[in-house]
């Protein structure tokens, strides 16, 4: 009797091609593979250019120059300028609701339909009232239907990162 109820239960070998074929390809996997020499001229070209450590072989140097932006700089001190940028980025799309001038820029970057449902209340008060009281209504008004236009995209727009609903498609 067997280890195994039934005969399907029992272990088997993986899935591959049969012996005989994949015997025949054996030698075609292991047969050295010569870089074209245009890619090669290209590659010596780009070690002659970049500024490498003086004991290194051509494998070697190609290794090294895929840690290499194409201005020499090392990746990762392009990716800590880069989120040192991102940063600074998002740090001024959060910080626009805290001065009546970042409202005011923050307005401007709406579509027209929105700029000119305020514009003729800001036109008047700019004429007819002290700056304070521009400055109040940007704070107030302007700030509030912002911060409602942001919830709203937020709640019933479609994202477009890796999350969203559109990358099942």
């Amino acid at each position: 009797m067997s280890l195994w109820a039934y005969s399907w239960n029992a272990p088997r070998s993986a899935i591959s091609a049969p012996p005989g074929i994949a015997d025949s390809f054996h030698a075609l996997n292991t047969a050295p593979v010569e870089s074209h020499q245009t890619v090669t001229r290209h590659l010596e070209r780009q070690i002659a250019q970049a500024v490498l450590p003086a004991a290194m072989n051509f494998n070697q140097a190609v290794a090294y120059l895929d840690h290499l932006e194409p201005n020499a700089t090392f990746l990762h001190i392009r990716h800590d300028t880069a989120e040192t940028l991102r940063q600074e980025h998002l740090q001024a799309s959060r910080d626009w609701m805290n001065t009546p001038e970042g409202v005011e820029s923050r307005l401007h970057e709406q579509p027209f339909f929105i700029r000119y449902t305020y514009r003729q209340k800001i036109e008047w008060l700019r004429i007819n009232r002290e700056p304070r009281h521009v400055s109040a209504f940007f704070m107030g008004t302007v700030k509030k239907a912002l911060l409602r236009l942001d919830a709203v995209r937020t709640r019933q727009g479609v994202r477009d990162g890796f999350t969203s609903e559109l990358a099942s498609y």
